[in-house]
């Protein structure tokens, strides 16, 4: 069985909107951390991050996303808790202030016991990163612009990722 989420995705500049289908028992995470280096999108609207940035796309009914241009994924509505259990494992949150190219977000990450986040981007270096909590500031470069964005959950790229610091 399939469910369609609605999403948010932000990059260097712009927010694209728009429902993914995550197949169950997979999570929102294992739908982004499949192989494919593309995300497929279902009714999707591109938005400015700034008003200096015009975007010339349309609604499109269906879009191919590439994950590598892609900072932080956030679903707009909450999944629904029906989620495999047996993926389900008990994780120690940890408050980070990350910097990526054009964000500055404060959010928790959840890793194992014993695990830094170090060791688990070692590990994972191709994972979006979970986080919760997320307080987000993107700062265009010279324009003066910022957007600012909070949300419960979300998942960062870690290939954006250009520093991290545990609070």
């Amino acid at each position: 069985m399939s469910t369609w989420y609605p999403i948010e995705i932000y990059s260097l500049f712009i927010r694209v909107c728009g429902d993914i289908e995550v197949i169950r028992p997979l999570r929102l995470s294992d739908t982004l951390n499949r192989i494919s280096s593309h995300l497929e999108l279902r009714n999707a609207t591109v938005d400015p991050l700034s008003s200096n940035f015009p975007v010339l796309a349309h609604p499109q009914l269906e879009s191919m996303l590439a994950k590598s241009g892609i900072t932080i994924v956030c679903p707009t509505k909450e999944p629904s808790p029906a989620s495999n259990p047996a993926l389900w494992r008990e994780k120690i949150p940890q408050t980070y202030l990350f910097t990526t190219q054009t964000f500055s977000l404060m959010a928790e990450a959840h890793l194992d016991l014993n695990e830094s986040l170090t060791d688990h981007l070692e590990r994972y270096p191709n994972d979006f990163l979970p986080l919760t909590n997320i307080s987000a500031l993107w700062i265009a470069g010279a324009a003066a612009m910022s957007h600012a964005i909070q949300r419960p959950f979300g998942l960062l790229n870690p290939a954006t990722i250009v520093s991290f610091t545990a609070q």
